[in-house]
This record gives structure tokens, C-alpha cells and sequence, in this order.
């Protein structure tokens, strides 16, 4: 699963890097900037929407509070026209009469009462229906009788509960519910119930004040009791029906769409009242000017993006213009044209670009020439080689001579010296610039051989070099130059045996070889103005002087900066040359 994941991203990164860098900057403009206006847009329509959303929701609100107002000064109209009658002294002279009288008597008080109340409620269209119930349980009305009105009804222990306030109640009628007033009448004098007052309200007036306001005309707006019913609706059939969402109606202002429909559902208390104002107006009523904002919101989110594809591609298109001619001038150059100039109005990092090209132009032109003379040199040069291979054949030839001289004379000192000469020389002459180290360890075999016939018993050299380092690959030359200066440089001027350690370790992906002697060493100054990087003409003038420094160079120009010699002394006691090179095979 890992290799398939890997190998998508592989395909992916390949395939964009075949798309051209104009159209993939271009891509990258125009993606950069729908994320950003996209992402704008989206903010700013999230946070317009919740600002138009709260004030929809309060404008609602406050359409409600002010119908609620309306409604409230009805409802006092009503409190303070029952409270006038209830407490007008004659109503109350009457009705204290009625409470002790019988018959005929009765019937006469009754009259007086009516013809009262006809000229106190003539004026007010809100009351009907109007009937009063007395303490002794006699019943006086002026317009139909009510037979729900009893002494026994559980209506008038709402009504004493009240204590003189005025009450509202519903009564549930087969053509809907009726609004009844009712309140008791008390004794001015006593403070005693005398009697029960109860009018119904004309439910019209409120119809009137529901249906004055348009806002509602798409939705319902109604008004319902403690118990859910619906008392009055701008929507015809609702009256009597139990509010569906009632159970939200848990607070005293409610604004909140609702989860189970598309509707948007907003409430109010009526004060003076247990009564509620409900609207329900659908949700693409109510958000309309979301709705419409959404709109705008795409249209300028597509205007913006279709134009930041144009201007990304314009741009694109003039910035990699100046690029796209520099790549046809590299083609005329790479045909063999090298007559090219820089146009003369880039002045910005293209005009620096195009300088460093011409300048790179004129830098080729100079090397194609010397390349050209180098040729010719080094054709000159392979023929004075050709005829210069004769002078090694001829020392070989020579040497094999003599050594067949000495074998025929009995000199074997001489055999095994001329032998470790040829062969010494025929390795290092010519063959490949790479060996392996056992090959390098056999040079030198041959050169301390060559070497003790000198030195004799003075020289002691050991070679501690693992069998695994054998097949390692290294340049010709590489240890021999250095031992050669620990003899010539550090033995020969000191007293006593010379001794020489040559010791290979494997450090990581690294070749450690070490070239220890105990000669007179370096001192201190001399150390420290040794520069393994510059060879000095004074180099050039002394017996082996450029050994080191030619092993160090040669690193270098093989392994890079990481690589070389690095060289410690102790004056008249120890030098040691370590060599570092990367660890290869042959």
C-alpha cells in the first residue's frame, strides 16, 4: 500500500513537472486567487447572513411587540369599561336589590339594570353578550342568556380567585372558541361578592388588528390562550385548532426556525394577559433578502473568479514573454549563432538575467577558441608522446640487460635491485591512473626494496593494512610519495634506526591510512605554514618537495573538498600524514 501511495506521488510530481511553468503559474494564480475571493465571499455571505438573519428576527419581533401593544390596549379598554360597571353605584344598587328580591319584584330591578346597562355599553362595539349572575344565583342579561352561567359553574371559582380583577376565559363553542371578560362585582360598602359580571369579546377586533399587518400575509399569525388554543387567526379555520408548535413556547420571546419544517417561528407575550402572540411565516419569506444576497454573493464570486483567470493568463503570458524570446536566443546560440544581444528596455531581474546569459555567450565563444588551440596543442603533444614511448621501452630493455649481466656474473643484489627498478617503474609509468591497494602495496614493496640496499638495517618499515582494504580502489601513487618524504625528508637527517608505520583502518564509508615515522618532524613554524593548496616555486626547487602537496591536490580534483591529508608533528620526535579517501571497490 505504501509503494502504490508512493508511486501516485511519484506519477503526480512528474506529471506536473511536464507541465509548462507559464500554465502552471498561471494555474497557481488563478487557484490562489478563486481559494482567496471564494473564501471571502463565503466569510462575508456567512457573516451578512447572520446579521440580516438578526434583523429579520427582531424586525419580527418588534412587529409582534407592536401588535401585542395594540391588542394589550383593547384588553384595557375592556378592564376599565368592566371595572366602571362593576363599581358604578347604581349597577350595584340594583343589583343588591335583585340579591333580596322575588318575583315581580325581581323582574322590575332586572329591567332597571338592563336599561343601565344598554347606556354605559351602547358606545363600545367590543363587548356583546353581556350577563350578570348574582350572589343569590339569579341570572340578569341583555342580550342571549348564557346557560353555562351558573351559580355551580366552575367559571365563577376562576373569577373569585381573582379577587375583583378582571379574568379572561375561553369557552369552547361549536363554531369556535368565545373570549369571555368576567370579573366579581363587590360591595362598595362590605367589600363582599354581590354578584358576577361576564361579557364576551368580540373576536372581530382582534381579527381586524392581525389582518392590518402585511408582513404576516405569507404566514400565519394568531393568538393563542395558556393552553395552546387558537383564539384568533389571520388564517380562516385555525380558530379553535391547538397550536402545533406549543411546547416551544417556552419563554417569553421566542424567535427560531423551526427543526421539523420550513417555517420560521416568532412569539410574544401579551401583557394584561396569559395570551400569546404566534407567528409562522415560511423561511423563503422570511429570508428573502438572503436569498438574495446569496445571489449577489455568486455572481461576484464568478464575475471575480472568470475575471482572475483573464488577468492571471494576461499576466502570465507578458511576465514569461521576455523568458520565451531568451529561449529562442538559446536555441540560435545552441545552433552555432552566437551574434546575440540583450533588448534594451529589460532593466529588471530578466535584463540581469539576459546579461549574465550574453556574458555566458561571450565566455563559450573564448573557451571554443582556446579549446580549439588546445587541440591542436594536445595533437602535437600525443605526437612528441608517440615518439617519447621509445626511451621507457629502451630502460626496460636496458635493465633487463643488466640483470641478466649480474645473474650471469653471480650478483644477486643487483638481480633482485634491477628487478624491483623495472618493475617498479613499469607499473607506475603507465597502466591505469586507478589501482587497487594490494597493487599499491606491491609499488611499494618494490620501492623499499630498492631502498633497504640503501639504508640497510636503518630502515624499518611496517605495513599493517587489513585484507579488506585489499581490493579497495585508490590512485596511483598515493602512499609511495609520502613514504619517500618520511626517508628523505625525516630519516636521513636523524641519528639511529628510522622506522616507518604504515596503518589502514576502515572508518565508515571512509579509507583512514596513516604514514608514521619517527624522524626529526616539523617545527612548530614550519607546521604551521605548511599550505597542502599552494605549491610555491621554492616547492618546485627542492629533491621531493612537491610529493605531499601533489598527493593532497590529487584528492581533491578525485574525492572533492571533504577529502585530502591532514598532517601533525612533534619536532624531533614523531610526523604523522593521514590520508583520507572515500572507500570504493575496483
Amino acid at each position: 500500500m505504501k509503494y502504490k501511495r508512493l508511486k501516485c506521488l511519484r506519477s503526480l510530481r512528474d506529471s506536473i513537472y511536464r507541465i509548462p511553468v507559464q500554465h502552471l503559474v498561471a494555474a497557481l494564480l488563478i487557484l490562489l486567487i478563486t481559494v482567496s475571493t471564494l473564501a471571502i465571499t463565503g466569510i462575508s455571505y456567512t457573516l451578512s447572513e447572520q446579521i440580516i438573519s438578526k434583523k429579520n428576527s427582531k424586525y419580527c419581533i418588534d412587529i409582534l411587540n407592536e401588535i401585542s401593544a395594540n391588542i394589550h390596549t383593547k384588553l384595557k379598554e375592556v378592564d376599565s369599561l368592566t371595572t366602571y360597571i362593576c363599581y358604578n353605584e347604581t349597577i350595584q344598587s340594583q343589583i343588591n336589590k335583585m340579591n333580596h328580591a322575588q318575583g315581580n319584584s325581581f323582574l322590575y330591578e332586572k329591567k332597571i339594570l338592563e336599561k343601565e346597562l344598554i347606556n354605559m355599553t351602547v358606545a363600545n362595539d367590543s363587548l356583546k353578550e353581556m350577563t350578570i349572575l348574582t350572589s343569590s344565583g339569579q341570572s340578569a342579561w341583555i342580550s342571549q342568556p348564557y346557560p353555562d352561567f351558573t351559580s355551580s359553574s366552575p367559571i365563577l371559582d376562576d373569577l373569585y380567585r381573582q379577587q375583583g380583577s378582571l379574568s379572561w376565559l375561553t369557552l369552547d363553542k361549536e363554531n369556535g372558541p368565545q373570549i369571555i371578560a368576567g370579573r366579581t362585582i363587590n360591595d362598595l360598602g362590605v367589600q363582599k361578592i354581590i354578584g358576577y359580571f361576564l361579557v364576551r369579546f368580540d373576536d372581530k377586533i382582534l381579527m381586524d388588528i392581525l389582518e392590518q399587518k402585511e408582513y404576516f400575509k405569507d404566514g400565519s399569525l394568531c393568538i393563542v390562550d395558556e393552553k395552546g388554543t387558537i383564539l384568533s387567526s389571520n388564517q380562516p379555520g385555525d380558530n379553535g385548532n391547538i397550536y402545533p408548535s406549543f411546547q416551544l413556547l417556552t419563554e417569553d420571546t421566542v424567535s427560531r426556525k423551526l427543526d421539523d419544517s420550513q417555517d420560521w417561528l416568532t412569539s410574544c407575550v401579551i401583557p394584561g394577559s396569559q395570551w400569546r402572540l404566534v407567528s409562522t411565516i415560511p423561511n423563503i419569506s422570511y429570508e428573502k433578502e438572503i436569498i438574495w444576497l446569496r445571489g449577489c454573493v455568486i455572481v461576484i464570486a464568478l464575475a471575480l473568479i472568470i475575471a482572475a483567470i483573464f488577468i492571471s493568463i494576461a499576466i502570465t503570458r507578458q511576465l514569461f514573454l521576455p523568458l520565451d524570446k531568451l529561449c529562442q536566443m538559446m536555441k540560435s546560440v545552441g545552433k552555432g549563432n552566437f551574434n546575440v544581444s540583450k533588448p534594451a528596455y529589460y532593466q529588471n531581474d530578466i535584463g540581469v538575467l539576459y546579461d549574465y546569459f550574453i556574458d555566458m555567450v561571450k565566455e563559450v565563444q573564448n573557451l571554443i577558441q582556446t579549446t580549439n588551440q588546445q587541440q591542436i596543442l594536445l595533437q602535437k603533444t600525443e605526437l612528441n608522446s608517440l615518439r617519447m614511448q621509445i626511451n621507457p621501452h629502451f630502460i626496460y630493455n636496458t635493465l633487463e640487460s643488466i640483470k641478466w649481466i649480474a645473474y650471469m656474473n653471480h650478483n644477486k643484489e643487483i638481480v633482485v635491485m634491477v628487478k624491483a627498478l623495472g618493475d617498479f617503474m613499469r607499473s607506475n609509468i603507465s597502466g591505469p591512473e586507478f589501482i587497487t591497494m594490494e597493487k599499491e602495496l606491491e609499488n611499494i614493496h618494490c620501492y623499499l626494496t630498492i631502498q633497504k640496499f640503501r639504508y640497510s638495517d636503518k630502515l624499518d618499515v611496517q605495513i599493517e593494512i587489513p585484507p579488506e582494504l585489499y581490493h579497495a580502489k585508490i590512485p596511483k601513487l598515493l602512499i609511495q610519495p609520502l613514504i619517500e618524504n618520511s626517508i628523505v625528508h625525516g630519516l636521513e637527517q636523524k641519528a639511529g634506526n628510522g622506522r616507518i608505520l604504515i596503518k589502514g583502518t576502515r572508518e565508515g564509508e571512509d579509507i583512514i591510512i596513516d604514514i608514521m615515522d619517527n624522524g626529526i618532524g616539523f617545527s612548530k613554524l614550519s607546521l604551521e605554514n605548511l599550505d597542502l593548496n599552494f605549491i610555491s616555486p621554492d616547492d618546485t626547487r627542492k629533491n621531493g618537495g612537491l610529493g605531499m602537496k601533489n598527493v593532497h591536490q590529487r584528492i581533491k580534483m578525485y574525492y572533492g573538498e571533504s577529502y585530502g591529508l591532514r598532517v601533525t608533528s612533534e619536532y624531533g620526535i614523531k610526523t604523522c600524514v593521514q590520508i583520507r579517501i572515500p572507500y570504493q571497490e575496483l
